[in-house]
Order: structure tokens, then C-alpha cells, then sequence
């Protein structure tokens, strides 16, 4: 597969999740901002980083973080970077993963690279 179409698939599902995950601060978040949050979970659980640990690492509240990890609010782009720097993940796998497991239940394991 050519390489070109690769990446454009890749930020055209970036595009996609991140559109349909930026539905106001007070709204409850999106299914896929569920899916996005379910693997900073679990990544967050393998890599033994704590809530407060995270926050720290992003600059922002316990209950900030919680809130967006959690599933409460949606992730926006900002918290996204950041989160997925701290968490040493790549934003746009993060995101394809998300979309591909996003309904799927049984969806488990790390984010890989």
C-alpha cells in the first residue's frame, strides 16, 4: 500500500475522531472519546500511572483529568497531545485504535506501536 495513502487515512481519521469528540465542554463525551478514553485507561494501568500522576504530568487538576479519563467530559485536542505525551503514545495510533475497537466490548490490550 502506498505510503501517501496510508498517512492520509491516518489523518483523516484523526480529523474524524477529533471533530466528532469536540462537542462542547459540558456535554457527556462522544462514543469515541469513550474509546479514546478506555485506552488511556488501560495504558494508564500497564504503564502503573495514577491519576494524580497524570495530572501532574499535563499540568492540570486531578479532577480535570479524571473527568476526561473517565469519560465524563470529552477529550479535547490539547488534552489528547498532552495526555499522549505523557503517556510516551502516539496520538494518531491512539486514535485509529480507538476507532477500530470503538463498539467492540471485548476490545482489550495495550496501545501498540
Amino acid at each position: 500500500m502506498d505510503v501517501s495513502v496510508v498517512i492520509s487515512d491516518a489523518l483523516k481519521t484523526l480529523w474524524d475522531t477529533l471533530v466528532s469528540m469536540s462537542s462542547g465542554a459540558r456535554d457527556p463525551a462522544t462514543q469515541k472519546a469513550q474509546a479514546v478514553a478506555e485506552l488511556i485507561r488501560r495504558e494508564m494501568g500497564a504503564q502503573r500511572v495514577s491519576g494524580r500522576m497524570l495530572a501532574q504530568l499535563v499540568g492540570k487538576s486531578e479532577k480535570y483529568v479524571r473527568e476526561r479519563v473517565s469519560g465524563q467530559r470529552p477529550l479535547d485536542l490539547n488534552d489528547l497531545e498532552a495526555i499522549a505525551q505523557a503517556l510516551r503514545l502516539d496520538i494518531v495510533i491512539m486514535l485509529t485504535q480507538a476507532e477500530q475497537s470503538e463498539g467492540d466490548a471485548s476490545a482489550t490490550g495495550r496501545v501498540r506501536f
